[in-house]
């Protein structure tokens, strides 16, 4: 499985969870999504690093695509 397979694998998975009915996750749902606090999330964001993310009327908010992207890239492969 290539990546593009494996980001839309997650993407698929993370829309069954059914958070929300739109593209983007707020932190707390990005954070449920990955398994991390909330406050993770958060650090990551002021860092500059981790998921990247939009402004939108003032909200932070996590596309469902960088969410899973973030994932299959994060992942470690062991022998």
């Amino acid at each position: 499985m290539n990546i593009e397979e494996e980001i839309e694998k997650y993407e698929k998975e993370i829309k069954t969870l059914g958070l929300t009915k739109g593209l983007n996750l707020n932190s707390k749902q990005t954070a449920q999504v990955i398994g991390i606090s909330p406050s993770t999330i958060e650090k990551w964001r002021k860092e500059g690093i981790g998921i990247d993310h939009i402004i939108a009327g003032g909200r932070v908010m996590y596309p469902i695509r960088a969410i899973a992207r973030f994932q299959v890239l994060s992942q470690i492969k062991t022998a």
